[in-house]
C-alpha cells in the first residue's frame, strides 16, 4: 500500500502534534473516546495522575481522580457525567 502525499502530510502532522502533546508536562492533558474512556494520556496526566499511560488507557479517568484523591493531590473537577 503506497500513501498519497496527503495522507503523507497528514501523518507528519499528527506526529508533531502528538510530540507537542507528549513534551506537555505543566498540564494534565487526555482524550477520551465516545463512552469515556482514556485514549491518549500526556506525560503531564502521568506527574499530576500518577498513572503512565499504559495504566490507564481503556479506563475511565475517575480512576485516575481517586487514585489523586487518595494521594491528596490534584482533584477531579467536572468529570461526573465523562
Amino acid at each position: 500500500m503506497t500513501l498519497s502525499a496527503t495522507e503523507l502530510e497528514m501523518r507528519s502532522v499528527d506526529d508533531r502534534y502528538r510530540m507537542l502533546v507528549d513534551a506537555i508536562t505543566d498540564y494534565a492533558i487526555y482524550m477520551l473516546d465516545a463512552s469515556g474512556h482514556v485514549t491518549s494520556w500526556n506525560a503531564g496526566a502521568r506527574r499530576f495522575k500518577g498513572y503512565s499511560e499504559s495504566e490507564i488507557l481503556g479506563e475511565h479517568p475517575q480512576k485516575g481522580a481517586e487514585h489523586s484523591r487518595n494521594r491528596g493531590t490534584v482533584r477531579s473537577r467536572g468529570m461526573e457525567g465523562a
